[in-house]
């Protein structure tokens, strides 16, 4: 795993998977952003349709820590950090 700054903000990339990164965002207090070329955002939306604010094809939104699922956005990082395996 590596960790880097993208953007001024925390970003985590395994060897087979692709980039997530948690930062600030204009429409929420943070989000989780996954790159945006990948099928991650639509395949979590089908999996768990209507469960969370979407930002298009790159980033969950959240107002607060209560917000973050385990399960949920645990499965959506194993999926982005898997991604090209």
């Amino acid at each position: 795993m590596t960790e880097a700054l993208r953007w001024g903000q925390p970003a985590y990339l395994s060897p087979k998977g692709t980039t997530i990164r948690l930062g600030g965002h204009t429409s929420a207090r943070f989000a989780l952003f996954v790159h945006c070329q990948t099928r991650l955002i639509g395949e979590f939306t089908s999996a768990f349709p209507d469960a969370d604010r979407i930002d298009g094809n790159r980033a969950i939104l959240f107002d607060g820590i209560e917000q973050i699922d385990p399960i949920r956005h645990g499965w959506l990082i194993a999926r982005a950090l898997t991604y090209h395996r």
